[in-house]
């Protein structure tokens, strides 16, 4: 079995655009939005698929020499056959991280965000902003699982932060909670989304939750970006944990409490301070 940090390549009759100079100085990169459409339709999704119920499978790199904006232009269509959460690109790989997007994953959120906005106490003053893509200049678009931010008419809310440019972000793209759910997903890729959005305007708390095969086992880390103090470099989670359960016992509930799951300053959520 190949380990989580490690990476799976497709067959190389699959991988149409290969710049790794190292070991293929004739092969041209990635340079077009059709190249990589082609590339990606071609892919055996069934494959892909049974590669990841493997417990801990590596990425699956679909191709290499793709630069940001062909990756952005491309996952900014809709109904594509990957969505771009289940993607990354990485030194200019293509990589799968998560493939399909299983009933686990999908309930970890899900269950998330019921006891989120349940402890919330008001969910008509904190918008779900579900699975927005978001945008920085010069890197690849991103797709957290879940996010949340105040709303247009949050009472007390301070302006929308300003981005690099010099304007406001737009109401619906402030984001103040990112959340990243990996069940194939291995860690490191995790963190490197984690930085992502340590790095957008506005962010607050950004919350990652690795869950194995039927919720068996689960295990969080909870970043903050008052402790965002070195461009690049995860700080120290806030708050982390892990569960597990007995083989036959009952999948495991997320919680959030005082004690708990997760701590949050509600006001910064609500961007009040």
């Amino acid at each position: 079995m190949l380990h989580s940090d490690e990476a799976y390549y497709a067959p190389k009759s699959k991988r149409k655009c290969i710049a790794n100079t190292s070991t293929s100085s004739s092969a041209a990169p990635c340079t077009s939005v059709t190249q990589l459409r082609t590339i990606v339709q071609d892919l055996d999704m069934n494959e892909i698929a049974q590669y990841f119920l493997q417990e801990e499978a590596a990425p699956y790199v679909v191709c290499d020499g793709i630069d940001v904006d062909v990756f952005n232009r491309y996952f900014g269509h809709e109904n594509l056959p990957i969505p771009l959460r289940c993607v990354e690109l990485l030194e200019g790989q293509l990589l799968i991280v998560e493939y399909p997007i299983s009933a686990v994953h999908e309930s970890t959120i899900h269950e998330f965000e019921y006891e989120f906005m349940h402890s919330c106490g008001d969910g008509r003053q904190f918008g779900k902003k579900g699975s927005t893509t978001c945008h920085r200049g010069g890197n690849p678009d991103k797709e957290a699982d879940a996010t949340y931010g105040p709303l247009r008419d949050t009472p007390g809310r301070t302006p929308p932060p300003v981005l690099n440019n010099g304007s406001n972000h737009e109401i619906q793209d402030w984001i103040t909670l990112a959340v990243e759910v990996g069940r194939a997903q291995p860690w490191a890729s995790l963190e490197r989304a984690a930085i992502w959005w340590l790095e957008y305007p506005g962010i607050q708390y950004v919350l990652l939750i690795k869950v194995i095969e039927r919720a068996r086992a689960m295990s969080y880390c909870l970043y903050d970006i008052l402790n965002y103090a070195h461009q690049n470099q995860l700080p120290a989670p806030v708050a982390t944990q892990s569960f597990r359960n007995q083989a036959n016992g009952a999948a495991i509930n997320i919680a959030l409490d005082n004690d708990g799951f997760c701590r949050f300053h509600q006001l910064r959520f609500y961007h009040l301070v």
